[in-house]
């Protein structure tokens, strides 16, 4: 897609999802094919006209019926993404951010990224809607990571509360936005300015990164009723009223409560800040008042997007650590 953007924005983003290869989405497209009753057409255009045809209701519900890759947990939550086609997805892309595949570079534009605190929560939530004992996050973190590893992971995250122990969901929802979204992005982040042992040919961009951990005097009233277990966390996306300020929308609905003094302040620092990436390449360029210092190889600073607003050094870096030496199974 190069020259085509000046910049990349990459908003929680589950980093280490799959890519899957192509032989293996060939498969599961075949699959969806049979499964809507569109195998029997024998061009490739009759195919699309058929799948054009069904409706959105019934291709959803074929995909539920998908067999994915049992081996491979963290896809049985993502039914779609990246192929891995050796043309336009040359290889998976946290392997080329983090300069472990040579078969592709990176267009060196700046890149303003960032995660929730609780980027996780609400999926361990849907996944289990009743409390999970210390016995079952045993085994979830032996499946997902390799027999034996829960005793590393919940020593690293230990020693557990009595709460915690009652229901190791909140728990289970930290480690997971560990995995997924903050270590890995952090990594990418690394990546990208040379701060790990990158292959010569990746570019050195100026790197932004942030992390939200506001809960808005809004969250009860978005959440409560539907996802109330984010009622008191700041789960994935929360960060997308604030920075499209959707309070002011013409079309937000009436009971939706108004942000606090503070928050209007935070509100009009967050679209400061998109703005400004959109235009100069830089989110500080419009508030000189509120600096946004870069992330490089010698100092991994995080704005944290917040109330009080903060800079953060080192943040999580312990675990961050851990998951790097574990490695990612992207």
């Amino acid at each position: 897609s190069w020259p085509y953007f000046h910049g990349a924005i990459m908003m929680s983003n589950p980093a280490t999802m799959p890519a899957v290869s192509l032989p293996y989405a060939q498969k599961l497209g075949t699959h969806v094919v049979d499964l809507l009753g569109c195998a029997s057409n024998t061009s490739p255009s009759a195919v699309l006209s058929c799948l054009q045809s069904v409706p959105a209701e019934a291709m959803l519900n074929a995909t539920g019926y998908l067999v994915l890759d049992i081996s491979n947990l963290l896809e049985m939550d993502l039914r779609w993404g990246p192929v891995i086609d050796g043309t336009d997805v040359p290889a998976a892309p946290f392997d080329i951010f983090t300069g472990k595949s040579t078969g592709a570079g990176v267009a060196n534009v700046p890149v303003f990224m960032g995660t929730t605190q609780g980027e996780a929560v609400q999926f361990v939530y849907y996944a289990f809607s009743k409390a999970t004992t210390v016995g079952v996050a045993t085994l979830l973190l032996d499946l997902f990571f390799g027999s034996g590893a829960s005793s590393t992971i919940l020593t690293l995250y230990g020693p557990l509360t009595p709460t915690q122990e009652e229901d190791t969901r909140p728990l289970l929802g930290q480690i997971l936005t560990d995995y997924l979204w903050y270590c890995s992005n952090h990594l990418i982040a690394s990546g990208l300015t040379g701060a790990i042992n990158t292959t010569s040919y990746l570019p050195m961009p100026n790197v932004f990164y942030y992390h939200y951990d506001h809960q808005g005097s809004w969250t009860e009233w978005l959440y409560g009723t539907t996802m109330p277990f984010c009622a008191d966390n700041v789960c994935h996306a929360e960060d997308v009223p604030a920075v499209f300020n959707s309070f002011t929308l013409p079309f937000a609905p009436s009971d939706l409560p108004a942000p606090t003094p503070q928050e209007v302040t935070m509100i009009a620092t967050l679209q400061n800040m998109w703005g400004a990436f959109v235009h100069n390449g830089n989110p500080g360029a419009f508030a000189p008042q509120q600096p946004f210092p870069t992330f490089n190889a010698t100092q991994s600073y995080i704005v944290n997007i917040s109330i009080p607003y903060g800079i953060l050094d080192g943040y999580r870096s312990t675990q961050c650590d851990f998951w790097d030496t574990i490695g990612f199974n992207e």
